[in-house]
């Protein structure tokens, strides 16, 4: 016997949202990830007038989504065409938080009356559009269709259809659904740039290219800072998922051949990167600085654990040759929103200077973003030696 057989008539049909009783109107992003959760509830009596308690497998086939004014069905997990770009499904994601609502939440979720069962379906759409109206549905097999459109439907509302008034008690919810946001399109993109602190000197070493004393000085500076980028859009605060992926730059990448110094003795141009944590791009760049007479060294970082620089890289004039001998230090965890830090050697009173035995090494690095409503997209860094020497640039 199946549940139907005692069907006598269907005392209620709702739809709501669920984490808003008090709205209705709703607006989410048609990124074809950005969910709203919607209550479904409904009432069956038999003869007697208890409540039926219909079967989870029997109640999932017959409750659906119409659309409000004509009593069409929605998209089941993009099955048909006659609402596209809407679409529904049970399966919730990660996006079902929803930008904004027409009222301020004044009351919590509301519990099934007694009898009523329920169901949750998660609404969304594959593109923008101006709004559609929704209502619930519910088919009772061997009777047929019964919704809170605005018209209802001629079943009658019976044992078998073949007795009762027809169904019509108009209920909707109105869902707007707003242009994505495009994270690969930079204007979207905000970048925070911190200023940059002392963290401690380093010792270099100058002499004269022929002959001559050594020089030594321990006025090197090390300084550090960060980049952040967050969403452009005041209303989203951060990143709910990011990843930075670029080739890392090794000793190896940047050193071109051996150095003499002093007298007999062979050093590579440059060795700089002692451990596994590997930079994005090391750059120098001569006249920087207040002064416009020192030459800074950057290192360009992104990810989790300790960063080390430790070792050496040289320079040269016409007159002299300088080993540096720089050092630096992080340790970082992953931080809300994307995140590149920067390492800056600062070698005082070398702006003649040019690279001995190493050059410049620059990945561009791909940053990937997803925010709290779905809305996704990737941009990629770019660092020189001028404009985006101390700020990257986004491609």
């Amino acid at each position: 016997m199946s549940v139907w057989d005692s069907f006598y008539r269907l005392d209620y049909l709702d739809i709501g949202f669920y984490s808003n009783f008090s709205a209705k109107k709703a607006t989410i992003y048609g990124n074809g990830k950005n969910q709203v959760e919607l209550y479904f509830k409904v009432k069956i009596l038999d003869k007697n007038n208890n409540s039926l308690v219909i079967p989870a497998d029997e109640l999932l086939r017959s409750a659906h989504l119409v659309q409000f004014r004509n009593g069409k069905r929605l998209n089941w997990e993009g099955s048909g065409p006659d609402s596209k770009p809407w679409v529904y499904t049970r399966s919730s994601n990660d996006y079902t938080e929803v930008p904004a609502f027409d009222a301020v939440l004044a009351d919590s979720y509301v519990e099934p009356l007694t009898g009523a069962q329920e169901v949750i379906f998660y609404l969304y759409a594959t593109d923008a559009s101006s709004g559609i109206d929704i209502a619930a549905g519910f088919n009772v097999p061997g009777v047929g269709d019964f919704n809170t459109s605005e018209n209802g439907t001629q079943n009658r509302n019976g044992p078998k259809g073949e007795s009762g008034s027809m169904f019509k008690n108009p209920k909707s919810k109105h869902i707007i659904a707003v242009e994505k946001i495009n994270y690969s399109d930079k204007t979207n993109i905000e970048m925070d740039k911190s200023v940059l602190e002392h963290t401690n000197n380093f010792s270099w070493v100058s002499r004269f290219w022929n002959s001559g004393p050594f020089a030594e000085h321990g006025n090197g500076r090390a300084m550090a800072g960060y980049v952040t980028f967050k969403p452009k859009n005041a209303s989203i605060k951060n990143f709910k998922q990011w990843s930075i992926v670029y080739e890392t730059v090794k000793n190896a990448d940047v050193n071109r051949y051996t150095v003499h110094w002093p007298v007999n003795v062979l050093e590579e141009g440059f060795f700089a990167l002692p451990g596994d944590d590997y930079p994005g791009a090391v750059i120098y760049s001569s006249s920087r600085g207040s002064s416009s007479d020192d030459g800074h060294v950057n290192f360009w970082h992104s990810g989790e654990g300790k960063f080390i620089i430790s070792g050496h890289f040289f320079f040269r004039d016409s007159n002299y040759t300088y080993r540096c001998a720089p050092y630096a230090s992080g340790q970082h965890v992953k931080p809300i929103n994307p995140t590149i830090y920067i390492y800056k050697m600062i070698i005082p009173t070398v702006s003649s200077a040019g690279q001995l035995g190493w050059e410049d090494c620059i990945r561009k690095p791909a940053v990937k973003v997803v925010d709290v409503y779905g809305n996704s997209g990737e941009f990629q860094l770019n660092f020189d030696d001028k404009d985006n020497f101390d700020s990257p640039g986004i491609i």
